[in-house]
């Protein structure tokens, strides 16, 4: 799952993550926008198999913890990036 690009502003090139690269593979375009937030934060830091359950999030599904990061550390995450989050 890489989403790497290369954004070149004047003389400097930078690393980004796509979101839209996903998308064959992901639906991403459906997922609220504080998910689409998370999963960009996720691919940054290389976690496949965090990224895969974002990208594979379903609304009516069963609310789980990511691999190593318990739902709590999650809300906390996304409040203290200024995104709202409904408890």
């Amino acid at each position: 799952m890489d989403g790497r690009g290369s954004l070149r502003v004047g003389s400097e090139t930078h690393e980004i993550f796509r979101l839209d690269a996903l998308q064959d593979r992901w639906d991403v375009a459906r997922l609220p926008y504080s998910l689409r937030v998370l999963l960009e934060n996720v691919l940054r830091a290389e976690s496949e198999t965090d990224a895969e359950a974002i990208a594979g999030w379903v609304a009516t599904d069963e609310p789980t913890a990511l691999v190593g990061l318990p739902l709590i550390a999650l809300t906390e995450l996304l409040a203290e990036a200024g995104l709202p989050v409904l408890g």
